[in-house]
C-alpha cells in the first residue's frame, strides 16, 4: 500500500473495507481479517489497540510512530 492508498483509506474507511475484503490474501490474514472487522463497526478503540500491540511487539513506541506519521502528512 503507498501513502496514496493510505490517505484514501483514511478518508473513506468503509470504502476502504470494502476493497480489502474482497482481497483473499487480505482475507486471509486473521489479524487483517479482525481489523478490517473493527473498521467496519466504526471500533476505532479496537485498531487502536492493535496497532499498539503491534508496535510494542516489534519494539516501537507508538506514540513516536503516530508523531512522525502526523509529520509526514504535515499534521498538527
Amino acid at each position: 500500500m503507498n501513502m496514496m492508498q493510505l490517505l484514501n483509506a483514511l478518508q473513506n474507511p468503509q470504502q476502504f473495507a470494502q476493497q480489502m475484503m474482497n482481497n483473499s490474501q487480505v482475507m486471509q490474514n486473521p489479524m487483517a481479517k479482525n481489523a478490517i472487522q473493527m473498521l467496519q463497526k466504526g471500533d476505532s478503540q479496537g485498531i487502536e489497540n492493535m496497532a499498539r500491540n503491534l508496535c510494542k511487539e516489534k519494539g516501537i513506541d507508538p506514540d513516536e510512530m503516530m508523531k512522525q506519521f502526523k509529520q509526514q502528512l504535515n499534521i498538527r
